[in-house]
């Protein structure tokens, strides 16, 4: 039953985060720096992969 519980959240966690991009794109990045703006949001999936290879 833990198993079950762990796979629901893991599955929640992918919508939510997919859904606060709008929020941090609108409220928290400077909106005339475009690249500025796109090396924020791909810099936590980058370091990511960083430290899983």
């Amino acid at each position: 039953m833990n198993s079950r519980w762990t796979d629901v959240a893991l599955t929640a966690a992918a919508p939510v985060t997919w859904g606060t991009t709008y929020l941090v794109t609108a409220e928290l990045l400077p909106p005339d720096r475009p690249l500025w703006a796109g090396a924020i949001r791909a810099l936590p999936a980058g370091l990511l992969l960083l430290a899983l290879t």
